[in-house]
């Protein structure tokens, strides 16, 4: 899972713990490798280049699983975590309202107020 969530997989877990921040450009993506019409989820294979700040700009892939509706497009800018003592990178996305639902301002509803449709 990424985004929000708990991350099974444990090498990117301890990446998005260590690793150094920096930006990213999302340069591509691919469809997902398997539709499951069953799965919330599906995973994604992004190019992206890393922006780290006081060393050189690099191109690499990324492999993650997002929602159809909360994913990154080409374009966006992005947060990431980066190994620079082997070049691995993850996404960082824990705080982007764009990627994450908890991370959206929640609208407070009163009885008092008509509820808007």
């Amino acid at each position: 899972m990424s985004a929000s969530g708990f991350d099974l997989n444990v090498f990117r877990r301890r990446l998005r713990k260590h690793g150094v921040p920096a930006d990213a450009l999302v340069r591509s993506s691919t469809q997902p490798r398997l539709r499951d019409a069953t799965s919330a989820f599906q995973t994604y294979d992004y190019v992206i280049e890393v922006r780290p700040e006081g060393a050189e700009r690099f191109e690499t892939t990324v492999r993650d699983a997002f929602s159809a509706f909360l994913r990154p497009q080409p374009g966006d800018l992005v947060k990431v975590r980066w190994n620079p003592k082997n070049d691995t990178v993850a996404f960082d996305l824990d705080g982007d309202p764009r990627f994450n639902l908890d991370a959206r301002p929640q609208e407070v509803w009163t009885s008092d107020e008509p509820r808007r449709r």
